[in-house]
């Protein structure tokens, strides 16, 4: 049976299961239905994981142009998306990633993607209003100080 993320944030259980789906993916083979946030942060992952965050860009915009026209979708996949928006998202899990990937297991830090990246409000509580949605903003995410 193949393992698709479902709206329910779940939790991969081996590294096989990722895999598949970005074979999946990148065959164009993914069920439309299966096209969920989690799977997006999966790809991230998968992309940053094995590449610098120049390259896992470039190799992600391509991809999923390739896997919207092969079904019918826009084919520019972040033209509803503000480009800072993006590189700020990717940016803070490649963070994550080199935080994390001497710590935790492949399959670990995947799942920790999911459940850290998840919320669909995310960019709203890091990013300053003009940072997310300003084309020229330069995109640093706000560092809480501690209260003394």
């Amino acid at each position: 049976m193949a393992f698709y993320p479902t709206t329910k944030i779940r939790s991969y259980r081996t590294a096989a299961e990722i895999l598949e789906l970005i074979e999946a993916f990148e065959h164009c083979l993914l069920p439309l239905s299966a096209w969920t946030n989690e799977t997006y942060l999966t790809l991230a992952f998968w992309y940053l994981y094995l590449n610098s965050l120049p390259e896992a860009e470039r190799l992600m915009s391509a991809s999923l142009a390739r896997y919207n026209f092969e079904n019918g979708l826009n084919p520019n996949p972040f033209e509803r998306f503000e480009k800072t928006e993006i590189s700020a998202l990717l940016g803070a899990i490649n963070d994550f990633i080199k935080l994390y990937k001497s710590e935790k297991s492949f399959v670990v830090l995947a799942n920790l993607i999911l459940t850290r990246f998840t919320d669909q409000n995310l960019r709203l509580k890091n990013y300053r209003r003009a940072q997310v949605f300003f084309p020229q903003a330069v995109v640093k995410p706000i560092i809480a100080k501690e209260s003394r």
